[in-house]
């Protein structure tokens, strides 16, 4: 049941794509499901990771890395709606990299630990590649 649920949502939000058709082997699941999935991974990981911040940087350093992670999975629903989808794309792209910046920040404070960074820029990079893929496509098809 959930499957036939997961798919039709799939299917919705790809009838509503117009243009960027980027079909993996499987044949019913593209990129940008791949993307939006990993990305609200992503949100859900670091909230639970800056949780667990010392208070003197909860308010400003946590506030930044929600708030922009928070951004780019507007940005990439956004771009799945979207007639111009490099401009938004690009903005996704952009804030991608400032999340990049503030972990390693943390990594050198020793907010995340070692293995903890790994993961998260292990994810992040994954992402990154995904976004950077469908700005290609976008661009090649004048998107």
């Amino acid at each position: 049941m959930f499957f036939l649920c997961f798919v039709s949502v799939c299917l919705h939000v790809y009838s509503a794509l117009r243009g960027c058709r980027r079909q993996s082997p499987q044949g019913i699941f593209f990129d940008f499901i791949h993307l939006h999935v990993k990305w609200r991974y992503i949100v859900e990981y670091l909230l639970d990771l800056c949780g667990k911040f010392p208070k003197n940087v909860r308010f400003n350093l946590v506030d930044r890395i929600t708030n922009i992670s928070l951004d780019v999975l507007e940005f990439i629903i956004e771009a799945i709606y979207a007639r111009k989808k490099t401009e938004i794309l690009g903005r996704a792209n952009l804030n991608t990299e400032k999340i990049r910046a503030l972990l390693q920040i943390c990594m050198n404070k020793k907010y995340v630990s070692i293995g903890q960074y790994e993961h998260i820029s292990g994810e992040i990079n994954e992402a990154g590649k995904m976004l950077g893929g469908w700005i290609k496509s976008c661009k090649e098809q004048g998107i």
